[in-house]
């Protein structure tokens, strides 16, 4: 019904809109990139079924900025766009994408050696986009794989959003089954969390510093994060001599910096992964094609590559805090620290070897309530004194 409406709406102003139907994100993304002057995608990504919501994507395959949301929105009240007349309205025509990006998503990595690594897969897909493209994806390459909660009629039979939980027939039969590796996607397809032989869900943090460690093995460059991503990834950087930029959260601001200068790789907590030289968006099926050549290659399990990273404690947590509250929560707090601190997005504060961020979500009344450390106990002390200090400011 969105869709249509949508559509309708841009033939009714001159525009010529090309339906690519039921797809993952970032193959709109990609498709934009190369050949088209914008794209438009009818998604809630991981939020309940009943929520849905457009997201527009620029010339360049990067999603529009909070800026340019608020210029739509205010041509759109103020009815400031010009209707075409019978004689030039947009035309329409279906097209299928799918087939492009596996053509060259497949062309970016090392497939023979996929092949021959014998490594088997299995991915939950949600009921969501990515069951139009994954089983396809990995066809092929050849490898064994199996999939899972392929429907595709809107209803979904686990929580949208891929997480231990919402996991646990994934981590079932890919412990039964003796799978190398496991993977679940969020309905629209950009985010993929990964799960190791044995049936442990790797952060998306962790996993981000995993491929950014391997990609500075065969070159140096900037790996983008934001600034409620581990420090693991800075310990790692450093050790391989590279450099690190921390971004606001959000994948359309690591997106951004990594095409303007010219970064390697980008990535966020909330399992999200940018590779620019591919595509400008996180890319849940192309970060799969990415850990199974790194398996392939290393010859290690991913347990194993996990293992060798430097280990970290991270808490998160969330204080209910109503809209109206949450900006001065944050200042009312900021005002009483002796630490340094960051206000680049939200507050985050330093401690030595050690932090706490506390950020306003975006889509609901609370305070996001990160902290981390290399001590589990510091964690837990750090996670109470911000908690107590989020209470105390409201």
């Amino acid at each position: 019904m969105l869709k249509n409406a949508a559509v309708s709406g841009l033939l009714s102003v001159g525009c010529n809109v090309f339906d690519a139907g039921i797809v993952p994100i970032p193959t709109i993304n990609f498709t934009v990139r190369k050949k088209y002057d914008a794209g438009l995608m009818i998604t809630s990504s991981h939020n309940p079924p009943e929520w849905n919501g457009m997201k527009f994507i620029l010339s360049n395959g990067i999603e529009i900025s909070g800026k340019d949301e608020s210029r739509f929105e205010k041509i759109f009240e103020k009815k400031s766009y010009l209707n075409s007349n019978w004689k030039s309205i947009g035309k329409y025509k279906k097209i299928n994408i799918i087939s492009t990006y596996v053509k060259s998503a497949i062309s970016k990595i090392n497939v023979k050696k996929i092949k021959n690594s014998k490594i088997k897969v299995i991915a939950d897909l949600g009921d969501g986009a990515q069951s139009f493209l994954v089983p396809h994806l990995l066809s092929q390459i050849g490898l064994k794989f199996k999939v899972i909660h392929t429907r595709k009629d809107g209803f979904f039979s686990r929580k949208p959003e891929p997480s231990k939980e919402s996991l646990k027939e994934l981590i079932q039969i890919l412990r039964k089954e003796n799978f190398d590796l496991g993977v679940g996607f969020d309905i629209d397809g950009d985010r993929a969390v990964f799960v190791t032989e044995h049936g442990d869900v790797i952060p998306g943090d962790i996993l981000g510093t995993l491929i950014s460690n391997h990609l500075l093995k065969k070159r140096k460059g900037l790996i983008v994060t934001p600034i409620a991503t581990s420090s693991i990834i800075d310990e790692v950087a450093k050790a391989r001599g590279a450099k690190i930029k921390r971004t606001k959260v959000g994948s359309k601001y690591v997106a951004k910096y990594l095409k303007e200068n010219h970064g390697l790789f980008g990535f966020e907590e909330s399992d999200g992964f940018v590779f620019p030289n591919f595509n400008l968006t996180k890319d849940g099926a192309f970060a799969l094609l990415k850990v199974l050549e790194i398996l392939a290659e290393t010859k290690k399990s991913l347990s194993e590559l996990v293992s060798e990273l430097p280990k970290y404690y991270q808490i998160k947590k969330k204080v209910p805090c109503s809209n109206e509250k949450k900006q001065k929560v944050i200042e009312k707090i900021k005002r009483s620290l002796k630490q340094k601190y960051s206000s680049m997005d939200g507050l985050k504060i330093f401690f030595k070897g050690s932090w706490v961020l506390i950020r306003p979500s975006g889509t609901e009344p609370i305070l996001r309530v990160y902290a981390e450390s290399k001590n589990k106990e510091r964690a837990k002390e750090l996670i109470d004194w911000a908690i107590e200090k989020v209470r105390k400011a409201q």
